[in-house]
């Protein structure tokens, strides 16, 4: 298991590698739904909570599990504060945004690449584009 120090230090370098800078990564609940991690009983903990709420808990023994998890939260916000500077009117939204994810992730490693595009076929499988 890497300690908290060492994961923030791989985030780091994930996040100057792809140009988003330092992105904080935190080690205890912040109660605004901003994710944490926890490294309890030889597991990874990756936790969003918000005032004693819980919207999500995922956990793995799997280092680049967490960090793709880590990665895909940040990435996820970047690319629809992206998309939001670089609107195409009448486009939905999320072409865009998810465009510039699959971007970004295939800067980081081709089978994130592919994992986030399996991902995203998904999505649009129950909730296709809508171009106006």
């Amino acid at each position: 298991m890497l300690t908290f120090l060492e994961i923030q230090r791989k985030v780091d370098q994930i996040c100057e590698k792809i140009g988003l800078g330092k992105k904080r990564v935190w080690p205890a609940v912040q109660n605004d739904g901003a994710p944490y991690v926890l490294i309890l009983e030889n597991k990874y903990w990756y936790i969003s909570e918000e005032r004693g709420e819980v919207f999500f808990e995922k956990t793995t023994k799997d280092f680049e599990e967490l960090l793709y998890w880590i990665m895909d939260n940040f990435i996820s916000s970047y690319s629809f504060e992206f998309e939001l500077k670089n609107r195409t009117r009448g486009q939905d939204f999320r072409r865009l945004a998810f465009s510039k994810q699959i971007e970004l992730f295939g800067l980081i490693s081709d089978q994130w690449k592919v994992k986030k595009e399996n991902e995203i076929k998904k999505v649009l499988e129950t909730a296709p584009f809508r171009d106006i």
